[in-house]
């Protein structure tokens, strides 16, 4: 794995509020009843921003759809004034929720995107399958899990639950009530440290995620989520809607060791 001193992005997760309920979703968005629906608070935003003020990478606001945030314009012109690069402001979006309502705000503030709408034929591996129902080997597992391209070449995150290794284990943490994450308050340098102060976060998470394992991906615009019998008795404990709507398949593919270790696994596309 990789320290978080040395990616490109960490994101800062606003809001899993979304417009859509996508097969496979980093974010999990679908399986939170309302009361779990979160906003990030404004104060919150500018410690997670101020505690990355020498993060010389892109720092991404993500969702859910980041624009459904009723402060989103606010928190548009707090990101300006705490990292004047705007190169440097990256802005994750499905181009729906409040995009357009917003277009010229974007458009000023952000000079990074990722923009996918979710409407094209794009593959979204199962994150829900857990590793360890998966891969029983310990062993073998935590090779698999260490070469993981989400944590190698992707994201750490903040989100409400406080800061991350990995942005799908930061939202595991907040799906599952599991794990806090550091404190941004009292480890503002939390992105410089070892990899190694990120033991706990790494062991209660990588054996619930998917991410890592080159499992078979489903269409994102189908909302049915793939996930093994672990991760449905998680579920079903914090009253997932998708899971009690029946928007879910026992995953039983199996591994696929043919498919490239990479962010195709995720966002690989299919003619």
């Amino acid at each position: 794995m990789k320290n978080i001193s040395e990616m490109n992005i960490i994101q800062i997760d606003i809001t899993n509020s979304c417009t859509k309920k996508c097969s496979n979703c980093t974010r999990f968005c679908g399986h939170y009843i309302k009361d779990r629906i979160y906003f990030m608070d404004i104060d919150y935003f500018i410690a997670a921003l101020t505690s990355l003020k020498d993060f010389d990478g892109i720092i991404g606001i993500i969702g859910g759809e980041p624009t459904l945030h009723p402060q989103f314009k606010d928190f548009c012109e707090i990101f300006k004034k705490l990292k004047p690069d705007k190169s440097k402001r990256g802005l994750w979006s499905n181009t729906c929720g409040n995009f357009n309502k917003y277009n010229d705000i974007i458009e000023d503030t952000f000079g990074y995107f990722n923009l996918n709408d979710h409407t094209r034929n794009i593959m979204h591996t199962p994150i829900l399958v857990a590793s360890e129902d998966i891969i029983p080997n310990i062993e073998e597992r935590k090779k698999i899990i260490d070469s993981c391209w989400i944590q190698n070449y992707w994201s750490a995150s903040i989100n409400p639950n406080g800061a991350f290794f990995c942005e799908v284990a930061g939202m595991l943490s907040y799906l599952y009530d599991g794990i806090k994450g550091l404190d941004i308050i009292e480890n503002p340098d939390w992105w410089k440290l070892s990899l190694s102060k990120y033991n706990d976060q790494i062991n209660w998470a990588c054996d619930k995620c998917g991410g890592a394992i080159p499992l078979i991906p489903r269409r994102s615009i189908e909302e049915l989520d793939d996930i093994s019998i672990s991760s449905l008795t998680r579920l079903k404990n914090i009253k997932s809607p998708k899971i009690d709507n029946g928007l879910y398949t026992i995953y039983n593919k199996g591994i696929d060791y043919t498919q490239i270790r990479d962010v195709a696994w995720y966002w690989g596309y299919q003619d």
